[in-house]
């Protein structure tokens, strides 16, 4: 856990790093109630005094660490969409950004529950740090849609944009929660897929897919699947 002591002292950005290291496999593994300082601290192979120096409590170790893997966690979906991450297709584009979303939830489930606030006690200040973070990537997506709109007067298209982003930001994290709730059952690029249409083209571009070879079956029980992702993105808009 996190980098051994070899006996070489770290300097100040090494040890920052190896404490983060190590709060946050204790975050992902004991939640934000059963970490301590202490607990902290004895896995680094530190006194707490140290990690003091570096953290003035907990709450602001478990924000630090928070804001890295956000970021992080930013540049590797950002990486693995690649460069044509916004197409001229918004289907194709939703997709792509499920695809990453959900093989990433797949690969490290509690990293996504770590960073999406499903562990209990985390400190209020996380509400306010994970909104401004979906609101960035909200932002991004409606003014990304908006491209598609141009018909329409700037007010309509601004407000259509960001509801279509809503919408992809409530289905996609309805898709995360499938992905680690169901370990196994639901391919993540078919999931993608599926949700990416449920964005798009809603209910008749659904009853237009093929059952059969998904482990998600047939048209009439993928929209049973999809049903809760629609309603919590009419609830959001």
């Amino acid at each position: 856990m996190g980098k051994p002591n070899t006996g070489r002292r770290l300097s100040a950005g090494e040890r920052s790093v190896q404490l983060m290291d190590v709060a946050l496999e204790l975050f992902i593994d004991k939640g934000y109630d059963g970490t301590s300082m202490e607990s902290v601290a004895r896995a680094a192979g530190v006194t707490k005094p140290v990690i003091y120096t570096y953290f003035r409590s907990k709450e602001e170790l478990y924000t630090d660490v928070l804001k890295r893997q956000q970021d992080l966690f930013t540049r590797a979906r950002q990486d693995e969409v690649g460069d044509g991450f916004f197409t001229t297709d918004p289907e194709m584009t939703v997709r792509r950004v499920f695809e990453a979303l959900f093989r990433g939830a797949a690969e490290e489930p509690g990293l996504h529950r770590f960073l999406y606030g499903e562990y209990r006690g985390a400190p209020r200040s996380f509400a306010e740090q994970q909104e401004a973070w979906r609101i960035t990537h909200l932002e991004r997506m409606a003014t990304f849609f908006e491209s598609f709109f141009v018909q329409l007067e700037a007010d309509d298209r601004k407000a259509a944009g960001h509801a279509v982003a809503i919408s992809m930001s409530s289905v996609g994290r309805y898709g995360i929660r499938m992905v680690m709730e169901n370990p196994g059952r639901h391919d993540p690029d078919r999931l993608a897929e599926i949700l990416a249409i449920t964005v798009v083209r809603g209910i008749p571009g659904l009853q237009l897919i093929e059952g059969g070879g998904s482990t998600l079956g047939p048209a009439s029980a993928l929209a049973q699947e999809t049903q809760g992702a629609t309603s919590m993105a009419s609830e959001r808009a």
